[in-house]
């Protein structure tokens, strides 16, 4: 109780964090798209330019239809951020949100933290991709650093999105590795 509660609640939110990014290597590392539903999976509709709240589960029969709306745009597959209250998917992700959680041998009541309340969490989904909006580039014409001018990007992501991990995807193109 010494720390900061802003600190403390960093703590819950990053290790969520962990384990959502494990659970997306585990479907990337099974070849599972991200852009596009499987039976199983809960998407997001999108509520104009930000991901809605509500959960709609893909089944056999709502596959295609489900998936027209990906290819429009108009909603997200989703992943778990584990919590007391988070809603597992079923099918293949449901498996490696299962394992996941499993391997670290959690209960989402874990989650729960009755000497600390404002720790709990009762976790969410959040989108696997995000929509990249108003991307746009520049080059600085007085700008070099050992022979590489610098380039300027501004773009807008949802909340809760993460500019880093964007940034990280350009550096990955580049030729560079000084950044």
């Amino acid at each position: 109780m010494a720390l900061p509660k802003t600190l403390l609640t960093m703590f819950i939110y990053a290790y969520q964090s962990f384990l959502f990014n494990r659970m997306l290597s585990e479907r990337l590392r099974r070849h599972l798209p991200l852009n596009q539903a499987i039976p199983g999976d809960i998407v997001l509709p999108m509520k104009g330019c930000s991901v809605g709240d509500e959960e709609i589960r893909v089944t056999e029969h709502n596959l295609e239809k489900v998936n027209h709306q990906l290819i429009k745009g108009k909603a997200l597959v989703s992943g778990l951020l584990v919590g007391s209250e988070a809603c597992f998917s079923e099918g293949i992700q449901g498996e490696i949100e299962h394992k996941v959680i499993e391997a670290e041998h959690l209960r989402p009541q874990d989650f729960i933290i009755p000497e600390i309340p404002f720790l709990s969490s009762k976790g969410t989904r959040r989108a696997l991709l995000v929509p990249l909006q108003n991307l746009s580039w520049s080059l600085s014409p007085d700008t070099y650093h050992e022979g590489f001018q610098a380039c300027r990007l501004t773009f807008q992501l949802p909340k809760g999105s993460y500019a880093t991990a964007l940034l990280r995807e350009f550096m990955k193109a580049s030729e560079t590795r000084d950044y």
